[in-house]
């Protein structure tokens, strides 16, 4: 069984691009804007997929 990796967009950014928003959204095929949107709502890549928190999260 796979462990499970929990880590936040805001953080791989930083670690692993310098901070480079735009060489993270190419590789996750997706755009700045969407970027800058996981960041904001606290999103996290779990298992290599975003999860974004939900207001109704127990």
């Amino acid at each position: 069984m796979e462990n499970s990796v929990l880590t936040s967009v805001e953080e791989l950014v930083h670690k692993k691009h310098d901070g480079d928003i735009q060489s993270f959204a190419q590789l996750y095929k997706t755009s700045v804007y969407k970027v800058h949107d996981w960041i904001r709502r606290d999103a996290h890549i779990i298992n290599g997929k975003i999860c974004i928190p939900t207001k109704h999260s127990a």
